[in-house]
């Protein structure tokens, strides 16, 4: 009786996977909110979370459909960027006081006030799309989709 040869957990994978479901919807969202010149409202970040949910939702499918094997490696990479969320938020939080701090972490308070949502673009806004690329990854491989 033949036996399955186990796949062997890839960081090559994993560090690959992690950039791409970071870095590639932030800067799709950047480009499409650069071309539709979106002003900095409350209802456009909420619609950025939501865009950014689809396309780390979408990447995952593709990749999962391309790559079989790489559908493991690709459920955890929430990991990393959840660490680095939950460290930023808590070094805030201890640094100059709730108020005054989270809000740049998952809104900008008002238009204008770009400067202050960096912690939003480089943290929390590419966090969320990995954790949609996770956990996609994670639904396809426990219907059986993986290897």
């Amino acid at each position: 009786m033949p036996q399955e040869i186990g796949h062997r957990f890839s960081v090559w994978s994993w560090i690959v996977q992690l950039l791409l479901a970071y870095c590639a919807p932030v800067v799709m969202l950047g480009v499409l909110e650069n071309r539709l010149d979106i002003e900095d409202t409350a209802l456009a970040q909420v619609l950025s979370y939501a865009f950014l949910a689809a396309m780390g939702l979408a990447m995952a499918l593709l990749v999962s459909m391309m790559a079989r094997a790489a559908m493991r490696e690709g459920s955890f990479i929430w990991v990393l960027p959840v660490g680095l969320e939950i460290a930023a938020v808590i070094w805030q939080l201890f640094s100059e006081g709730v108020v005054s701090t989270l809000h740049g972490l998952f809104f900008t308070p008002g238009p204008g006030l770009g400067e202050e949502s960096w912690g939003m673009v480089l943290l929390t806004l590419p966090t969320w799309s990995c954790c949609s690329y996770s956990a996609t990854m994670w639904w396809r491989l426990r219907r059986g989709d993986g290897t």
